[in-house]
């Protein structure tokens, strides 16, 4: 998706940025039917962004593109298509956006305004994609379905779909191409990360937990 906002300002804290590339294996993977799976997940740093790729038995190979907010890695993934990602920071009825492209991994942001409590059309309020250093505006519509929610952008001359879940204030979107397409948060706990994953056509939440090899 080519949109975004005000680039988030860089970490001034005294902690350097975790980085969390390397060769993880799938020590507990779950679909949303239950059914178990395996396999593994390289992580790449881009520098801003992470580029995942995922390799399990008898199924294709994932590709996706992450951005870290505070101590979660926010994923959207395809099978070999475009994909990106956006982690909204709820603040009552306004969501400050972050977001990525797999064509570019540079790093935009998107801010929306409109009903509290994740349901309904927000405005774009304040939107800047790095790719074309423009701003753009439009509307975003928000509607939960299960444990996901479908989330849909109406810009001036084009528009997108995606799916997203919630993990604690942040409602983490993905967006790509056809159904082989989905979103995955991880909560970060030294070598192991914790994941939660949604995709099209499902109301219920998958599991992936990693543990890094090397």
């Amino acid at each position: 998706m080519f949109f975004g906002g005000n680039v988030f300002p860089a970490d001034t804290s005294a902690s350097p940025r975790k980085d969390l590339s390397g060769k993880y294996e799938i020590i507990y993977g779950v679909n949303p039917d239950k059914t178990k799976y395996t396999g593994i997940l390289q992580i790449i740093n881009l520098g801003e962004t992470y580029k995942l790729v995922w390799k399990v038995p008898q199924f294709t190979i994932y590709e996706g593109i992450g951005i870290l907010v505070d101590n979660v890695l926010c994923v959207g993934w395809n099978a070999g298509a475009h994909c990106g990602v956006v982690a909204y920071k709820i603040e009552g009825s306004k969501l400050k956006g972050k977001w990525a492209s797999s064509k570019s991994g540079s790093i935009g942001t998107e801010d929306l305004e409109g009903p509290a409590g994740l349901g309904g059309v927000y405005k774009i309020t304040n939107a800047y994609n790095p790719d074309t250093g423009s701003n753009y505006a439009g509307t975003v519509s928000i509607n939960k379905n299960g444990e996901i929610y479908s989330v849909n952008w109406s810009l001036l001359s084009e528009s997108y779909s995606g799916i997203g879940i919630l993990e604690g204030d942040l409602l983490i979107v993905s967006w790509g191409v056809g159904q082989n397409t989905g979103v995955v948060d991880y909560k970060i706990e030294d070598k192991i990360l914790i994941g939660r994953w949604a995709t099209p056509g499902n109301t219920g939440i998958g599991i992936e937990n990693l543990s890094k090899i090397y």
